[in-house]
């Protein structure tokens, strides 16, 4: 198929004449596609709950937030990762007829790391990639909040 069909179709044409691509869902920060030169800036929303505490002491927690992933393609087969997260944490314990609530957000620890290419191969509609990757997490979170309870 040559260029110049390409360009003129539009819409539902050009998507019967290209056909359909399948692959699975990136789920992973690691298996993010970052192109040689670019950046790609990756926004997870978090919500977790927790109730039903089994030891008898009532607790109930919740955790929203959000985690900013930033990438750069460094080369055809090198991409380096920064993940930020930011965490809004409520813990409620109840055990008898105390209520106590504790509450907590702020920035987490950032975490850096780099994925190596090393085997990629193409086909139509899918393709395998061997790499590797290495990370640290460097500790810029606070850790030191306390509040009438305590650390």
């Amino acid at each position: 198929m040559n260029r110049a069909l390409l360009i003129g179709c539009t819409g539902w044409g050009l998507l019967s004449l290209v056909g359909s691509a399948q692959a699975a869902p990136i789920t992973f920060n690691t298996a993010l596609p970052v192109a040689e030169g670019n950046f790609i800036l990756r926004e997870q929303a978090v919500a977790m709950r927790s109730g039903s505490d089994p030891s008898g002491m009532g607790r109930d927690m919740a955790v929203d937030g959000v985690i900013s992933v930033l990438g750069y393609g460094a080369s055809e087969k090198l991409a380096v990762f920064g993940a930020l997260p930011y965490l809004i944490k409520d813990l409620d314990i109840h055990p008898d007829s105390n209520h106590v609530n504790r509450s907590n957000s702020g920035f987490g620890d950032l975490t850096l790391f780099g994925r190596q290419t090393f085997y990629q191969r193409d086909w139509p509609g899918q393709t395998l990639r061997v790499a590797g990757f290495a990370g640290l997490e460097a500790p810029t979170g606070e850790y030191d909040k306390h509040d009438a309870q305590g650390r």
